[in-house]
């Protein structure tokens, strides 16, 4: 589709399509608000499954069709890259954010979904190192599949009841409203919740069209320079589909959501590592030995990021180096050692 184009052109259009899902994934996150207050879902059920489905759904569309085309590597280094990519984006949202990031997500539902977060990561990590030696055929058809992956799916939803049922448990309910500020209790959105939910569902298309835009042309970019599948993957394609999270998450550290932030990520990052099932599923079940290598070694970066969050979490400091927590500069810098080390690897 877009063969002829020169690289200038390819690098406007992208641009372009980063700029849609900025716009629309900052009124997203308002509006997923208001769903929130409206509902009784809460803040942290709002950030895993309504906004984190929204800001994952380029991710599937780049995951299905790198599977379709056979490209198998490139759809597993971009989950697992944007998986750390995403994270990182805490960093950003906590530059921008009134108070430290970790400090002011006072709930439950983070640290729930933190932990829950590094075990889907184990199962991911296990499931790549295991690579072909547990596939087996799916009855009824000829496709293979990793049945460690196809826990992946199920350990997501069993953390989405699980940060539900904590944020209905009085002890957390009542530790939230101790954190939280008096002028966090705005009113709700007069608008009827059928036109919130129509909002929400435009916006989440808006979403969708310029995170496909933008990551077809990340992957004719990096055609045009020549880049390898496993560093385009981790790295251009994972900060182009992981743009909806970026605008989002940011938008909530603005408004003093940081539970809701932090919420959005580890959500986007459930769903992300869960589509490793429909890779191994459609990809042929086994995942080679150099693949699996790289990608384990985005999981164990992955969890160890997910990790330093969660210790900010439970240790809620106020202090900070600059404009960010300690966390966030710990953080910061094991994600750049870890890409550094990639390069090496691969």
């Amino acid at each position: 589709m877009f063969g002829g184009w020169p690289l200038w052109l390819s690098l406007l259009v992208f641009t372009g399509g980063a700029a849609l899902i900025w716009v629309a994934g900052t009124r997203l996150e308002r509006v997923t608000d208001q769903i929130s207050a409206r509902t009784g879902i809460g803040t942290g059920g709002a950030g895993l499954i309504l906004l984190a489905g929204a800001t994952s759904l380029p991710e599937i569309a780049t995951t299905s069709t790198a599977v379709a085309v056979g490209n198998i590597d490139l759809a597993v280094h971009n989950l697992l890259g944007g998986v750390a990519l995403q994270v990182l984006v805490l960093v950003v949202a906590d530059a921008g954010s009134r108070r430290p990031l970790t400090r002011g997500a006072s709930g439950s539902a983070p640290l729930v979904q933190a932990a829950g977060l590094i075990f889907i990561l184990g199962l991911a990590t296990a499931a790549l190192l295991l690579g072909g030696t547990t596939q087996f055929a799916v009855p009824g058809s000829p496709l293979m599949a990793n049945p460690v992956t196809l826990l992946i799916p199920v350990a997501y939803v069993v953390l989405v009841r699980m940060t539900r049922s904590f944020e209905r448990d009085p002890r957390w309910v009542e530790a939230s409203a101790e954190g939280r500020r008096d002028d966090e209790d705005q009113p709700p959105s007069e608008r009827p919740v059928g036109s919130l939910w129509v909002r929400f569902g435009v916006l989440a298309a808006l979403v969708v069209g310029g995170g496909w835009l933008s990551a077809a042309l990340a992957d004719h970019m990096a055609e045009q320079t020549g880049l390898g599948s496993a560093v385009v993957g981790a790295t251009l394609l994972a900060a182009a589909t992981s743009l909806p999270e970026v605008s989002t998450t940011v938008a909530a550290a603005r408004s003093d959501r940081q539970e809701l932030a932090i919420s959005n990520v580890m959500g986007s990052n459930g769903v992300d590592v869960s589509l490793l099932a429909v890779a191994s599923v459609f990809g042929g079940g086994a995942f080679p030995g150099p693949l699996a290598d790289a990608a384990a070694y985005l999981g164990v970066i992955a969890m160890l990021l997910t990790a330093v969050f969660l210790l900010g979490l439970l240790l809620r400091q106020p202090r900070t180096a600059g404009r960010i927590g300690i966390d966030s500069l710990a953080a910061a810098a094991i994600y750049g050692v870890g890409i550094a080390g990639l390069l090496v690897l691969v």
